[in-house]
Protein backbone atom coordinates (compact mmCIF):
# COMPACT_ATOMS: atom_id res chain seq x y z
CA UNK A 1 0.00 0.00 0.00
CA UNK A 2 2.68 2.46 1.06
CA UNK A 3 4.65 2.24 -2.19
CA UNK A 4 1.79 3.40 -4.40
CA UNK A 5 0.53 6.23 -2.17
CA UNK A 6 2.89 8.90 -3.46
CA UNK A 7 2.25 7.91 -7.07
CA UNK A 8 -1.53 7.78 -6.97
CA UNK A 9 -3.04 11.21 -7.47
CA UNK A 10 -6.54 12.22 -8.46
CA UNK A 11 -6.92 12.97 -12.14
CA UNK A 12 -10.66 12.40 -12.32
CA UNK A 13 -11.15 14.04 -15.71
CA UNK A 14 -7.83 13.05 -17.27
CA UNK A 15 -7.78 10.43 -20.00
CA UNK A 16 -4.52 9.41 -21.63
CA UNK A 17 -4.80 8.67 -25.36
CA UNK A 18 -2.53 5.74 -26.15
CA UNK A 19 -1.94 3.93 -29.41
CA UNK A 20 0.46 1.54 -31.09
CA UNK A 21 1.27 -0.58 -34.10
CA UNK A 22 -2.00 -2.04 -35.46
CA UNK A 23 -0.31 -5.17 -36.87
CA UNK A 24 2.11 -6.34 -34.20
CA UNK A 25 0.38 -9.15 -32.30
CA UNK A 26 0.69 -10.36 -29.63
CA UNK A 27 2.53 -7.21 -28.49
CA UNK A 28 -0.04 -4.80 -29.95
CA UNK A 29 -2.76 -5.08 -32.54
CA UNK A 30 -6.01 -3.50 -33.64
CA UNK A 31 -9.28 -5.04 -32.56
CA UNK A 32 -12.24 -2.95 -33.59
CA UNK A 33 -11.47 0.64 -32.66
CA UNK A 34 -8.95 -0.34 -29.97
CA UNK A 35 -5.33 -1.37 -29.67
CA UNK A 36 -4.86 -4.48 -27.53
CA UNK A 37 -2.03 -6.87 -26.62
CA UNK A 38 0.80 -7.28 -24.12
CA UNK A 39 2.04 -3.70 -24.53
CA UNK A 40 -1.46 -2.35 -23.91
CA UNK A 41 -1.80 -4.51 -20.77
CA UNK A 42 1.53 -3.25 -19.39
CA UNK A 43 0.77 0.38 -20.22
CA UNK A 44 -2.65 0.13 -18.60
CA UNK A 45 -1.11 -1.21 -15.38
CA UNK A 46 1.50 1.56 -15.30
CA UNK A 47 -0.99 4.39 -15.73
CA UNK A 48 -3.47 2.85 -13.30
CA UNK A 49 -0.74 3.00 -10.67
CA UNK A 50 -0.41 6.71 -11.46
CA UNK A 51 -4.16 7.21 -11.10
CA UNK A 52 -4.69 7.85 -14.81
CA UNK A 53 -7.28 6.35 -17.13
CA UNK A 54 -6.05 5.24 -20.56
CA UNK A 55 -7.96 4.86 -23.82
CA UNK A 56 -6.19 2.61 -26.33
CA UNK A 57 -7.26 3.96 -29.70
CA UNK A 58 -6.51 2.55 -33.13
CA UNK A 59 -5.26 5.62 -34.98
CA UNK A 60 -4.33 4.16 -38.36
CA UNK A 61 -1.17 2.64 -39.82
CA UNK A 62 2.04 2.65 -37.77
CA UNK A 63 3.58 5.60 -39.60
CA UNK A 64 0.35 7.58 -39.11
CA UNK A 65 0.28 6.71 -35.39
CA UNK A 66 3.82 8.04 -35.01
CA UNK A 67 2.90 11.28 -36.77
CA UNK A 68 -0.03 11.73 -34.39
CA UNK A 69 2.30 11.29 -31.42
CA UNK A 70 4.63 13.83 -32.99
CA UNK A 71 1.80 16.38 -33.21
CA UNK A 72 0.45 15.56 -29.74
CA UNK A 73 -2.83 14.02 -30.93
CA UNK A 74 -1.67 10.78 -29.30
CA UNK A 75 -0.17 11.01 -25.80
CA UNK A 76 1.49 7.61 -25.51
CA UNK A 77 2.98 5.00 -27.82
CA UNK A 78 2.79 1.70 -25.97
CA UNK A 79 5.67 -0.14 -27.63
CA UNK A 80 8.39 1.45 -29.76
CA UNK A 81 12.14 1.36 -30.38
CA UNK A 82 14.18 4.52 -29.78
CA UNK A 83 15.80 6.25 -32.75
CA UNK A 84 17.51 9.63 -33.01
CA UNK A 85 14.60 11.02 -35.04
CA UNK A 86 11.93 9.71 -32.67
CA UNK A 87 13.75 11.09 -29.63
CA UNK A 88 13.15 14.57 -31.01
CA UNK A 89 9.44 14.28 -30.21
CA UNK A 90 9.17 11.42 -27.69
CA UNK A 91 10.23 10.91 -24.08
CA UNK A 92 11.17 7.26 -23.54
CA UNK A 93 10.66 4.97 -20.57
CA UNK A 94 13.15 2.26 -19.67
CA UNK A 95 13.02 -0.79 -21.93
CA UNK A 96 10.61 -3.44 -20.70
CA UNK A 97 10.17 -6.18 -23.32
CA UNK A 98 12.64 -7.98 -25.59
CA UNK A 99 11.55 -8.16 -29.22
CA UNK A 100 13.84 -10.27 -31.46
CA UNK A 101 13.94 -9.24 -35.13
CA UNK A 102 14.30 -11.99 -37.72
CA UNK A 103 14.53 -12.60 -41.45
CA UNK A 104 11.56 -14.53 -42.81
CA UNK A 105 12.24 -16.40 -46.06
CA UNK A 106 10.37 -18.78 -48.39
CA UNK A 107 10.87 -22.33 -47.15
CA UNK A 108 11.94 -23.46 -50.64
CA UNK A 109 14.37 -20.56 -51.14
CA UNK A 110 16.19 -20.30 -47.84
CA UNK A 111 19.78 -19.06 -47.82
CA UNK A 112 22.84 -18.81 -45.60
CA UNK A 113 22.77 -15.75 -43.38
CA UNK A 114 25.51 -14.60 -41.03
CA UNK A 115 25.85 -10.83 -41.49
CA UNK A 116 23.89 -8.02 -43.15
CA UNK A 117 26.34 -8.15 -46.07
CA UNK A 118 24.65 -11.41 -47.09
CA UNK A 119 21.55 -9.38 -48.00
CA UNK A 120 23.16 -6.87 -50.37
CA UNK A 121 22.34 -8.70 -53.62
CA UNK A 122 18.88 -9.82 -52.53
CA UNK A 123 15.46 -8.18 -52.68
CA UNK A 124 13.94 -7.44 -49.30
CA UNK A 125 10.72 -6.14 -47.86
CA UNK A 126 9.49 -4.86 -44.51
CA UNK A 127 6.62 -2.85 -43.05
CA UNK A 128 6.44 0.90 -43.62
CA UNK A 129 7.28 3.06 -40.63
CA UNK A 130 9.21 0.35 -38.79
CA UNK A 131 12.70 0.59 -37.35
CA UNK A 132 14.70 -2.59 -36.70
CA UNK A 133 17.50 -1.28 -34.52
CA UNK A 134 20.34 1.16 -35.27
CA UNK A 135 22.64 -1.42 -36.91
CA UNK A 136 20.05 -2.50 -39.46
CA UNK A 137 18.60 0.98 -40.01
CA UNK A 138 22.05 2.42 -40.81
CA UNK A 139 22.66 -0.45 -43.26
CA UNK A 140 19.38 0.05 -45.18
CA UNK A 141 20.88 2.39 -47.85
CA UNK A 142 23.02 -0.55 -49.01
CA UNK A 143 19.98 -2.81 -49.39
CA UNK A 144 17.35 -3.32 -52.06
CA UNK A 145 14.47 -2.93 -49.59
CA UNK A 146 10.88 -2.16 -50.63
CA UNK A 147 8.47 -1.70 -47.67
CA UNK A 148 4.76 -2.50 -47.80
CA UNK A 149 1.90 -1.24 -45.62
CA UNK A 150 0.74 -4.57 -44.19
CA UNK A 151 2.30 -7.76 -42.89
CA UNK A 152 0.08 -9.85 -45.17
CA UNK A 153 1.36 -7.95 -48.22
CA UNK A 154 4.93 -8.68 -47.19
CA UNK A 155 4.35 -12.40 -46.75
CA UNK A 156 2.53 -12.43 -50.10
CA UNK A 157 5.63 -10.92 -51.74
CA UNK A 158 7.74 -13.70 -50.28
CA UNK A 159 5.49 -16.46 -51.54
CA UNK A 160 5.09 -14.89 -54.99
CA UNK A 161 8.86 -14.62 -55.46
CA UNK A 162 8.86 -10.81 -55.47
CA UNK A 163 11.07 -10.70 -52.34
CA UNK A 164 13.82 -12.93 -50.98
CA UNK A 165 13.35 -11.94 -47.35
CA UNK A 166 11.02 -10.07 -45.02
CA UNK A 167 12.46 -8.25 -41.99
CA UNK A 168 9.99 -8.39 -39.11
CA UNK A 169 9.66 -9.04 -35.40
CA UNK A 170 9.97 -12.75 -34.59
CA UNK A 171 6.92 -13.27 -32.37
CA UNK A 172 4.45 -11.22 -34.42
CA UNK A 173 5.83 -12.91 -37.54
CA UNK A 174 5.20 -16.38 -36.14
CA UNK A 175 1.72 -15.28 -35.06
CA UNK A 176 0.86 -14.16 -38.60
CA UNK A 177 2.26 -17.33 -40.16
CA UNK A 178 -0.13 -19.32 -37.99
CA UNK A 179 -3.09 -17.05 -38.70
CA UNK A 180 -2.46 -17.08 -42.44
CA UNK A 181 -1.87 -20.85 -42.37
CA UNK A 182 1.46 -20.57 -44.18
CA UNK A 183 3.81 -21.67 -41.39
CA UNK A 184 5.00 -24.59 -43.54
CA UNK A 185 5.80 -22.25 -46.44
CA UNK A 186 7.89 -19.64 -44.62
CA UNK A 187 10.87 -20.09 -42.29
CA UNK A 188 12.87 -17.64 -40.20
CA UNK A 189 16.65 -17.51 -40.12
CA UNK A 190 19.21 -17.32 -37.35
CA UNK A 191 21.11 -15.42 -36.16
CA UNK A 192 18.51 -12.74 -35.52
CA UNK A 193 18.96 -9.31 -37.08
CA UNK A 194 18.88 -7.84 -33.59
CA UNK A 195 17.25 -8.34 -30.21
CA UNK A 196 16.03 -4.83 -29.41
CA UNK A 197 13.79 -3.85 -26.53
CA UNK A 198 10.38 -2.20 -26.64
CA UNK A 199 9.80 1.01 -24.70
CA UNK A 200 6.77 3.09 -23.75
CA UNK A 201 7.08 6.64 -25.08
CA UNK A 202 5.20 9.86 -24.30
CA UNK A 203 4.81 12.68 -26.80
CA UNK A 204 6.76 15.77 -25.79
CA UNK A 205 3.62 17.75 -26.69
CA UNK A 206 1.49 15.75 -24.23
CA UNK A 207 0.58 17.17 -20.83
CA UNK A 208 1.82 13.84 -19.43
CA UNK A 209 5.34 14.28 -20.82
CA UNK A 210 6.77 14.76 -17.32
CA UNK A 211 5.50 11.37 -16.08
CA UNK A 212 8.52 9.39 -17.31
CA UNK A 213 10.23 9.19 -13.90
CA UNK A 214 7.10 7.82 -12.23
CA UNK A 215 6.53 5.47 -15.14
CA UNK A 216 10.06 4.08 -14.89
CA UNK A 217 9.71 3.48 -11.15
CA UNK A 218 6.58 1.40 -11.75
CA UNK A 219 8.00 -0.44 -14.76
CA UNK A 220 11.05 -1.54 -12.75
CA UNK A 221 8.76 -3.12 -10.17
CA UNK A 222 6.59 -4.83 -12.82
CA UNK A 223 9.74 -6.26 -14.40
CA UNK A 224 11.36 -7.44 -11.17
CA UNK A 225 8.23 -8.92 -9.58
CA UNK A 226 7.53 -11.03 -12.68
CA UNK A 227 4.30 -9.27 -13.74
CA UNK A 228 5.45 -8.66 -17.32
CA UNK A 229 6.76 -12.21 -17.63
CA UNK A 230 3.36 -13.55 -16.51
CA UNK A 231 1.64 -11.43 -19.17
CA UNK A 232 3.90 -12.95 -21.81
CA UNK A 233 2.92 -16.45 -20.65
CA UNK A 234 -0.74 -15.49 -21.00
CA UNK A 235 -0.05 -14.70 -24.66
CA UNK A 236 1.86 -17.99 -25.05
CA UNK A 237 5.27 -16.31 -25.17
CA UNK A 238 8.31 -17.41 -23.14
Amino acid sequence: MGFWVFLTHTYAQDVVIASGHPEYPPFMYQKGAEIQGICADVTRLVFQKMGLDVHFKAEGSWDVVQEKAKSGQVDVLIGIYPTAERKKYLNYSIGYLEDPVALFVPAQKTFEFQTLNDLINKIGTTTKGDSWGPAFDSFVPKLNLHPEMTVEENFSKLLSGKADYFVFSLYPGIYYLQQLKIADQVHYLKPYIDTPVLYIAISKKSKYADKITQMNHILKILIHNGTIQKLMYQYHLK
